[in-house]
């Protein structure tokens, strides 16, 4: 987790339900008390989900490298594809279709997501989504997929996607509580560092 000042405008994954507030200043969102995965009330009290900032691109990067590391006993070859997406991301010229949010409670980042364009400019895509882990089940997932979605309503999207894996279970639940359905998969005998086969899923829904 990266603890720091930082100056705003003002499980991993989260849900579609509203927990927060609107945001008082453009990109800032704030509130006291939310909604976990599970929808049990729990007290988010000094959580912000904003864009990043500079430099808070290699927090995303480190906590995938961590937690996917850590949780999963993935190596590089899934790793570095993760930090690279964040790397890259803060890099290239994105529009305002696009954006990096990150969860801040007091001066530490404790999570983030992703929204960016695909080839076919009527779908989004959700990626880089991940909490840390001594701040799951407190709302903060759910926060930021408010960020995201919100985002992803005002930019005009028809249609989400992302794509997710067989072994974190527990999002692929969530997600299809949230209206997405799985159109693809892929196997995958590179991930894993025990030698796993891992099914990369592809999962779409309706924004309309």
């Amino acid at each position: 987790m990266l603890c720091k000042k930082t100056e705003t405008s003002a499980c991993i994954f989260g849900s579609l339900g509203r927990t927060g507030e609107q945001p008082a200043v453009a990109g800032v969102w704030t509130t006291e008390r939310g909604v976990n995965f599970d929808g049990e009330e729990c007290c988010m009290r000094n959580v912000i989900v904003r864009p990043y900032q500079k430099g808070e691109e290699q927090y995303v990067a480190d906590l995938h490298r961590r937690l996917y590391s850590t949780e999963y006993s993935w190596g590089p070859s899934f790793t570095d594809y993760a930090v690279n997406i964040a790397l890259e991301f803060a890099k290239k010229a994105h529009n305002d279709r696009e954006e990096l949010f990150v969860a801040q409670k007091d001066d530490c980042l404790i999570g983030c997501i992703m929204l960016c364009q695909t080839e076919a400019p009527e779908v989004g895509q959700l990626r880089l989504f991940a909490v840390e882990m001594a701040h799951r089940r407190e709302g903060v997932g759910a926060a930021l997929m408010d960020a995201f979605w919100e985002k992803a309503k005002s930019a005009g999207y028809e249609k989400l996607m992302l794509w997710t894996a067989s072994p974190l279970t527990a999002a692929i639940r969530h997600y299809e509580r949230l209206g997405f359905r799985r159109t693809d998969s892929v196997e995958n005998h590179t991930w894993s560092t025990e030698g796993a086969l891992v099914e990369e899923i592809k999962m779409e829904r309706e924004l309309r």
